[in-house]
């Protein structure tokens, strides 16, 4: 009896599942076929795959959060949202789907009078940044995937240190998983300590939660730094921002 409930109910997510994955539209054909598959040939673990890496899905209120800071930005700053007219005067048609992609995905359109250098190695890079930071008088945003507690790492903190003391405002942001080595270090208490705003994006601190309810392979992975809307890294790039903020 407890097995033909269990075969019932396998069955029936398997339709849905089908269904849902058939009816995908930000999915290929060959990644449809894929899913399909998994789903049939793995009997229940299929479903559990599914469920665990088939979906692009942060929590269930993730989307309306997003939703709301555009239409704030809307309202109070359009003019940090570009305007969509900018990528057909200025992009290629060739590059054109790239930039439209990313503007779908962050609500920001194509902006120009910017411009980028490329860095020549990594102690060139980290010797700019830092003194820009040092430089820098209003503000420094920083947002990174993975920052780790060594060379590089300390003297970024102790810049957003040194400049919060000073009273540049300052804020960092870092995936919970990807610089869970830092925010449980004492570099990260500092920079608390000295008035450095800091935030944990995506954070796993309830695992069973962030797997039934989220993706935990679905990380912040952006290395981005702005100083004073002026001055960004991205990477190894540097790239003039103007009005970003």
């Amino acid at each position: 009896m407890i097995v033909d409930i269990l075969l019932t109910i396998h069955f029936i997510l398997l339709i849905l599942i089908s269904l849902r994955v058939l009816s995908r539209h930000d999915l290929t054909s060959s990644a449809r076929l894929a899913w399909i598959v998994i789903l049939f040939i793995l009997p229940y673990f299929g479903v559990l795959i599914y469920w665990m890496f088939g979906e692009v899905h942060l929590g269930h209120d993730f989307g309306k959060k997003r939703d709301d800071i555009i239409q704030r930005l809307h309202t109070h700053s359009p003019s940090v949202l570009g305007h969509e007219s900018t990528l057909e005067k200025l992009i290629k048609p060739a590059y054109q789907a790239s930039f439209a992609y990313a503007t779908k995905a962050t609500g920001f359109h194509t902006m120009a009078g910017n411009q980028a250098e490329l860095m020549a190695d990594a102690s060139e890079t980290r010797r700019r940044m830092i003194a820009d930071f040092d430089a820098a008088t209003d503000h420094i945003h920083v947002l990174y995937y993975i920052w780790l507690v060594d060379g590089m790492g300390i003297d970024t903190a102790q810049a957003l240190i040194r400049a919060a003391k000073r009273g540049v405002t300052c804020r960092a942001m870092v995936d919970g998983m990807g610089s869970r080595k830092l925010v449980n270090s004492k570099i990260w208490q500092e920079m608390k300590d000295a008035g450095v705003q800091v935030s944990v994006a995506l954070p796993l601190t309830n695992f069973i939660k962030v797997m039934l309810f989220s993706r935990i392979d679905l990380r912040n992975h952006r290395k981005i730094t702005v100083i004073d809307g002026k001055i960004g890294y991205s990477g190894v790039v540097t790239v003039p921002i103007l009005n970003l903020w």
